[in-house]
């Protein structure tokens, strides 16, 4: 249930990001397909919902997908007693996970409703209103961008990373962020083109999917390179804890 939704989630997410991409840089080019990934990042509230319930449920004991919310992982003379979480406890406690994790959600549901809700205005303004709002719209895309580098990093860690607790990375925020902006770009081309097969977006032309194809193939290259370097360097320096994730997969 969490892998599906945390999925789905990132997908969203993804979305989110590209379209305050789209408004800090002023693209002009994907202004025909905005409704597009308008409609992708209006399922975060659904997909944060059904993560949080996960959580919740792990942080209630119901499971152990996060071996480090069981009390007795850190409690002396416990069977399971485990070194490592202990000196994670400042920052792996339930508390502040729990902060985390709200701070995260909020800013991520609530930018995106605010974004669909500018979306909307500036269709029915004009003049010196359209240009007033344009420009805050911009203005406020850039700072988001800010926060989600910082969130998206941090959610990394705390929701997946956080799952092998004894493994840790540096690298692992910017490949899960790279999955999810192609996830993101991929769903959203396939949806153009179901759009289109079915008569609708008639303004949309080859150049635009051709464009977005092209950003599938960037982010890709992206995602994969980041996976590849961190084996790489993983491979070569050969620290028992760096290597155990991948020791385990491989």
């Amino acid at each position: 249930l969490f892998i599906n939704a945390f999925f789905f989630f990132g997908i969203s997410l993804g979305a989110l990001f590209f379209f305050a991409l789209q408004n800090a840089t002023e693209t002009s080019w994907s202004v025909l397909v905005r409704r597009v990934y308008e409609g992708i990042f209006s399922y975060l509230p659904v997909g944060a919902i059904t993560v949080l319930v996960v959580l919740a449920a792990g942080s209630l004991g119901l499971h152990h997908v996060w071996s480090w919310m069981d009390p007795a992982v850190i409690t002396e003379g416990s069977d399971k007693y485990d070194a490592v979480v202990v000196e994670k406890m400042p920052y792996l406690n339930a508390p502040f996970f729990w902060i985390r994790a709200l701070v995260y959600v909020l800013t991520f549901v609530l930018g995106a409703r605010w974004f669909r809700k500018q979306s909307l205005i500036l269709d029915s303004e004009s003049g010196e209103a359209l240009v007033k709002r344009h420009l805050m719209v911009y203005r406020r895309s850039a700072l988001f961008l800010v926060l989600f580098a910082v969130f998206s990093s941090l959610m990394s860690w705390d929701w997946v990373m956080s799952i092998d607790v004894h493994w840790f990375s540096t690298l692992f925020g910017w490949y899960v962020f790279a999955g999810m902006w192609v996830g993101s770009m991929i769903c959203a081309v396939v949806l153009v083109l179901y759009l289109k097969g079915k008569g609708y977006l008639p303004q949309v032309n080859n150049s635009h999917i051709h464009d977005m194809g092209k950003w599938v193939f960037a982010v890709s290259f992206l995602w994969t390179y980041l996976y590849f370097s961190q084996i790489m360097l993983y491979w070569y320096s050969d620290i028992p804890e760096d290597v155990i994730y991948f020791n385990v997969r491989i």
